[in-house]
């Protein structure tokens, strides 16, 4: 699962480098305002105590923090693209330029990342209404190793490795 919406952080810093000059001014600043003020999702991570298997914020890239969670954990990670969430700012610069769908999983988007049992998903997305913050289904948690991309029939596609610490 993964909270609110994905990509703007890494859409903002392509407004302020100056590489979407396309993009309309209002979706520009809204993606320009979620690189510059990151708002962790501090409310539903407290909601979410107990309810979730693993958590992380998604600081380093959506596929960087699964991967960090499947390691730890011996499993693999499915992420389904179709399912990820975007905000109609991110949608906007994807309509003009489809190949910055890789971008839209490098990072410094701070919405929380979470495992969850399928006995505690209703309770986990309760809490989240309750926080207020979308909570969507992106994927699913495999037998295996490592991390996955995949369109709606099942191929698999390119996303930004995001930030390696070591």
């Amino acid at each position: 699962y993964l909270s609110g919406s994905l990509g703007d952080a890494a859409l903002g810093l392509l407004v302020r480098r100056g590489e979407l000059t396309e993009l309309d001014a209002a979706a520009a600043e809204a993606l320009l305002d979620r690189y510059c003020l990151p708002r962790p999702r501090l409310a539903l991570g407290r909601a979410l105590g107990g309810l979730v298997t693993a958590a992380t914020d998604v600081s380093d890239g959506l596929a960087a923090d699964l991967e960090n969670i499947c390691r730890a954990s011996g499993v693999a990670g499915v992420i389904e693209a179709e399912r990820l969430p975007l905000s109609p700012a991110a949608e906007a610069a994807l309509a003009l330029d489809p190949t910055l769908w890789p971008q839209l999983m490098a990072g410094d988007d701070y919405e929380i990342l979470a495992t969850v049992a399928p006995a505690g998903e209703s309770a986990a997305l309760a809490a989240a209404a309750s926080a207020g913050v979308a909570f969507a289904r992106i994927g699913e948690i495999a037998a295996g190793n490592g991390v996955s991309l995949t369109d709606g029939q099942g191929r698999t596609l390119e996303a930004a490795a995001g930030y390696r610490h070591f």
